[in-house]
C-alpha cells in the first residue's frame, strides 16, 4: 500500500511538473511521447472496399495524404452564419484541407489496383461513379479553384472535363441518368467583386467560445 501511494505521488509530480513547464513556455502544447505516438499512428491508410461501380468490377477509394496541418487550415475564409467558404478557390472551406493525394481502383475480380495521381499542386475529393459503371468523376482542387475531371475505366483516360472553376460552395456535381452528362454549378462569369464591410460597425459582433 505504501508502495502504490509512493508511485502516485510520484506520477502526480511528474505531472505537476510536465504542466508548470508547457503553461511556462507560453507555446503549442505537446503530449508526452507515448501518447503523440499513438495519435501520430497512419490511420488514414486504413480502408475498406465499398464503393463498387454498377457493373461491379471496380471498387474506388480515395488515398488520404494523412492529418491536417496548422498550415492547412490557416488560409483566409469567410464564415455565412456557420457556412465557412474558401471565397479565394469559390468552395466549401473543408475541401481547401480535407484531400487525397490519389484514387485507388480495386479490381473486383482480381483484386489489383491501379492508382490515379493528383495533377501537381493539387488533390483530390468527391468520387462519383456514372451510373452505367464506365466512369469515375472526381473533384481536383488547387489553391485558386476546383475542377472537374473524369476517368474512363475502358481506356484508362483522364481528363479535365471543363476548364472552368467550379463554384463548389453548397452543391457538387451529380452525373444524369443516361451516364452522357454532369449537371454542375459554375463560378458565373459576370460576377461582381467581393463586398467588403463597412469601417463602423452595423451590428454587435457576438463570439461563442
Amino acid at each position: 500500500m505504501h508502495r502504490l501511494i509512493g508511485t502516485l505521488a510520484l506520477a502526480s509530480a511528474f505531472v505537476s511538473s510536465y504542466a508548470q513547464k508547457a503553461l511556462e513556455a507560453e507555446s503549442y502544447i505537446l503530449p508526452p511521447k507515448e501518447i503523440a505516438e499513438y495519435f501520430e499512428q497512419p490511420r488514414h491508410q486504413n480502408y475498406t472496399l465499398s464503393n463498387l461501380n454498377s457493373s461491379k468490377t471496380w471498387f474506388a477509394r480515395l488515398q488520404g495524404k494523412g492529418y491536417t496541418h496548422l498550415s492547412d487550415i490557416a488560409n483566409p475564409y469567410e464564415n455565412l452564419g456557420g457556412l465557412m467558404l474558401d471565397t479565394r478557390a469559390n468552395r466549401a472551406r473543408t475541401m481547401s484541407y480535407r484531400g487525397s493525394t490519389s484514387i485507388v481502383l480495386t479490381n473486383a475480380t482480381t483484386f489489383q489496383t491501379q492508382e490515379i495521381p493528383a495533377p501537381n499542386g493539387a488533390w483530390i475529393g468527391n468520387i462519383s461513379w456514372s451510373p452505367d459503371g464506365k466512369q469515375l468523376m472526381y473533384l481536383v482542387h488547387d489553391p485558386e479553384q476546383t475542377t472537374i475531371y473524369l476517368f474512363d475505366t475502358a481506356s484508362g483516360r483522364k481528363r479535365q472535363l471543363v476548364r472552368t472553376p467550379l463554384l463548389a460552395t453548397r452543391v457538387t456535381p451529380q452525373w444524369s441518368g443516361d451516364s452522357k452528362r454532369v449537371v454542375a454549378v459554375i463560378v458565373p462569369s459576370n460576377r461582381g467583386p467581393e463586398p467588403k464591410a463597412g469601417p463602423v460597425p452595423t451590428q454587435p459582433k457576438v463570439q461563442v467560445a
